[in-house]
């Protein structure tokens, strides 16, 4: 009966504890760890994944932020256009056009625009 139990928790306390790892503060305190890296590409890494934990947490402000930290634009372009695809799916289309604003490849942010639905910023 314990064992049985046990196989009823164990997923339940792992989806717990992910939760947990992208929350606010600990998106902050892995932000905050990340901005203090000295090699820009093992940073761009690291950003990158906040970005996209951030994405799938729903948190607009630390994916932009950590977008933002992205200094390789290949790498940057490719996490934005992600991070976008989650939140048009959480129907943030508001964060989607911030997001797609940033990226710097003109086709890519028209296909992305196409794609979701979002409309191109009116001058």
């Amino acid at each position: 009966m314990t064992h049985l139990r046990c196989q009823f928790l164990l997923p339940g306390a792992l989806l717990l504890a992910a939760a947990c790892a992208n929350n606010s503060s600990a998106l902050q305190q892995r932000y905050d760890s990340a901005s203090q890296i000295d090699s820009a590409p093992a940073r761009d890494t690291q950003m990158r994944e906040i970005a996209i934990d951030s994405a799938n947490a729903g948190n607009s402000s630390w994916c932009l932020s950590s977008l933002s930290e992205i200094q390789n634009p290949t790498l940057r372009d490719q996490t934005s256009q992600l991070c976008a695809v989650k939140f048009s799916a959480l129907g943030r289309k508001d964060v989607c056009a911030e997001i797609i604003d940033g990226i710097g490849n003109p086709t890519v942010q028209a296909n992305l625009r196409k794609q979701l639905g979002i409309a191109a910023p009116t001058i």
